[in-house]
């Protein structure tokens, strides 16, 4: 009983540990089923990463019932739970780990000792509020029983010792939940992810209310979301991530390795979490530089970009069905442009060789005969070429509710209620629509800045009207200097 009794506590603390890294405040709750059955307890659960959380609860009952009846018990049960969608919100699958102690007399007779056992089961979530939630669960699994027989509630005396073995419901639980630190909805979401040659839209403080008749005037082309339409767009960038000498395994601590993969998982995170959308496909291209036989860079460059494939996948809890790799053995094409660009004195020998129909190794060796251009070709043209492209294609199926809080939005915006329309706009994903409804509210308050970061956004993504929007706001929204 102490051994395996203290393996879950091992556990529990393990957990716990883990838990004080992920920097996230948790939630408690209390299930009101055992509530009910005059069963005292808590949980508490902690975010783990994007994906996965750890709940740990506990209950006890102490006391005694009428008739010298009593079930006096105490159980804990650590469960890992890994969530479908948003952590700690909707659908997830758990695990857990269950053990304690009994003393319970309900047919005359007294049962004392220990249950340990393993289970696992399905789970919802639902929040109401920015605290509130309730949650649902039923697990199933198995449970190990030993404890000792006695003739009476007040006996002492021991008739015997039994083993029990329990195959069924585990944990059933319908949980009052309060989440701690829930994060506040900001006046101006989404942080801008669409490169652009604009500054960001900032969040400002909004400026006093102005009368309607006093407001700028403009005569902005108001754009509706359009309905039952899905939104595809696409994001490219440049990872360089390093590896040992003839290594394809990941080495964080490498380099610049983790500044390299974090921002890509920030990216990811950013548009799924700050617009909301939906990952449809990740394409990794690894490229190998042109040194060393062609046949181990073309085997180093596809086992690497399929590393980054598994770490990415990993990080970011994508399947691996909408991740794509391929790989370009030796970026000739790549080398080519930089010596072009070159002062080399014998560029033009060297471009030669390039553009021969000789076998890779082939011309890499007749290059390095230029042995004074070849290491500067080596030392500042061959690093860069070693890189990893990725494009990330994410989708967005506009929902009913969506065009309708757009057509609201429109609606106070006509109204010259741009107060009401910027608390629209803030339960509103980042389309391009409505990326062009903040740039109008952000206009008609007199920030103008903010409001031309929002409209070159919205050009940029496709809303023909921006063009037209930022070229009212240099005629007439800004003061003259």
């Amino acid at each position: 009983m102490k051994k395996i009794l203290t393996n879950i506590t091992l556990a529990v603390a393990a957990a716990l540990c883990l838990t004080s890294h992920a920097g996230s405040l948790p939630a408690v709750k209390t299930n009101l089923l055992y509530d009910a059955l005059l069963n005292a307890n808590l949980g508490v659960e902690f975010k783990m990463s994007r994906k996965w959380s750890f709940d740990l609860s506990g209950n006890y009952n102490g006391w005694r019932l009428s008739h010298g009846r009593q079930w006096k018990h105490w159980f804990v049960q650590p469960e890992a739970r890994y969530w479908l969608n948003n952590n700690m919100k909707g659908h997830f699958f758990a695990a857990n780990l269950i053990g304690g102690q009994f003393n319970t007399t309900l047919n005359g007779a007294r049962r004392q000792g220990w249950g340990a056992g393993i289970g696992a089961g399905y789970g919802y979530s639902w929040h109401f509020g920015s605290h509130w939630g309730v949650e649902v669960e039923l697990t199933a699994g198995y449970v190990r029983y030993r404890y000792d027989k006695y003739p009476c509630a007040g006996c002492g005396r021991k008739i015997g010792t039994r083993n029990r073995n329990y195959v069924g419901p585990t944990k059933a639980a319908v949980s009052l939940v309060y989440y701690f630190g829930a994060e506040k909805k900001k006046e101006q979401p989404a942080p801008v992810i669409i490169p652009l040659p604009v500054k960001e839209p900032v969040a400002e403080p909004a400026p006093p209310t102005v009368p309607a008749d006093t407001l700028p005037q403009f005569d902005f082309i108001l754009v509706d979301a359009p309905r039952g339409r899905v939104l595809t767009e696409t994001l490219s960038g440049v990872a360089r991530v390093y590896f040992g000498v003839n290594r394809t395994d990941i080495d964080r601590n490498l380099g610049e390795n983790a500044s390299e993969l974090d921002a890509i998982i920030a990216r990811l995170d950013s548009i799924r979490d700050g617009l909301d959308m939906q990952i449809a496909l990740i394409q990794f291209t690894g490229y190998a530089s042109p040194e060393g036989s062609y046949r181990n860079n073309d085997r180093l460059a596809a086992a690497r970009t399929a590393s980054l494939r598994e770490e990415i996948g990993r990080a970011a809890s994508l399947p691996d069905s909408v991740i794509e790799v391929r790989h370009v053995a030796e970026d000739w094409e790549g080398l080519r442009e930089a010596v072009a660009q070159s002062d080399l004195d014998d560029r033009d020998a060297l471009l030669s060789i390039i553009d021969s129909d000789m076998a890779a190794d082939a011309k890499e060796a007749a290059m390095k005969r230029h042995r004074t251009s070849w290491s500067r070709i080596a030392s500042e043209m061959l690093p860069p070429l070693r890189r990893t492209e990725y494009m990330i294609e994410y989708t967005h199926r506009y929902t009913e509710q969506e065009t309708r809080t757009l057509d609201e939005v429109n609606s106070a915006i006509t109204a010259g209620d741009t107060d009401r329309a910027a608390r629209l706009l803030v339960d509103i994903p980042s389309s391009p629509e409505a990326d062009y409804a903040r740039g109008v509210v952000a206009a008609l308050r007199q920030n103008y800045d903010e409001a031309e970061a929002w409209f070159r956004r919205a050009q940029a993504r496709g809303v023909d009207a921006a063009t037209d929007a930022l070229r009212q706001l240099e005629k007439r929204g800004k003061p003259a200097d």
